[in-house]
């Protein structure tokens, strides 16, 4: 095989029949050669086609076909396809020389958090907010009926045919940290280190929160996020 293919390519591949090779479509007597049609999925050895798979050593020829407008998912469905290949790719690998599955990204995730709250703790008040808010989400998942997202707010650039266009993201200018429910309560913590200001525009959204009838407060540890739950629940708004 000498073609240089790419993921999403459109081929025709005659190959020989042999032990290993998909079975000939054409059910003929006697052939010795079949071909077969589609995109390529994943273009390492074997050959991965969305209709097939074939080892590189059976392969005597391969046609790009002509690119032709192709569905959204469809090509989403070749990358989903592609990453599982490498999974599976992967995963033998490990297999073949002992290696222990990794964990899944969630406990890797969650591991992290924990590690960053116990560094929390030891350095007492020398903290940096962004450890401050990885022991309250920690804090917080724990408590039945609460749930809580992170709100990044700012601008992006994306890079344009006609120039730089900057899109902001998050929900409003001096947007709390963490946004949530509590017990289907609208709830939102603005984090600070100790010691740390809250800005004009800050105070004005969780002013703005709370005549709303949401809860809205800054917190500066997980235990104070803690008693910011129970304040809820009772019908404080801040």
């Amino acid at each position: 095989m000498t073609a240089t293919l790419f993921i999403g390519d459109r081929v025709v591949v005659r190959y020989r029949l042999a032990p290993g090779a998909p079975a000939d479509w054409r059910d003929a007597a006697g052939a010795t050669l079949s071909d077969v049609t589609g995109v390529v999925v994943d273009p390492g050895d074997p050959l991965v086609l969305d209709a097939a798979a074939i080892p590189a050593a059976l392969i005597t020829s391969v046609r790009l076909l002509p690119y032709r407008a192709v569905r959204n998912n469809e090509i989403r469905d070749v990358a989903l396809r592609a990453v599982e290949s490498a999974r599976r790719v992967r995963r033998a690998t490990r297999r073949r020389h002992g290696q222990r599955e990794p964990p899944p990204r969630a406990s890797v995730a969650l591991a992290a958090l924990r590690g960053r709250a116990a560094t929390v703790a030891a350095r007492g008040w020398r903290v940096k907010e962004s450890e401050i808010q990885d022991a309250v989400r920690l804090a917080l998942g724990t408590i039945r009926g609460t749930a809580v997202w992170r709100n990044n707010c700012g601008t992006a650039e994306h890079w344009t045919g006609t120039g730089v266009q900057r899109v902001r993201y998050g929900l409003a200018p001096g947007s709390a940290d963490l946004v949530g429910l509590v017990d289907g309560r609208f709830f939102a913590l603005e984090i600070k280190a100790p010691g740390g200001r809250v800005a004009p525009e800050q105070e004005q959204w969780l002013a703005l929160v709370r005549r709303n009838g949401g809860f809205a407060a800054v917190v500066r540890s997980a235990d104070e996020a803690r008693a910011c739950v129970e304040r809820c629940r009772a019908g404080a708004s801040q």
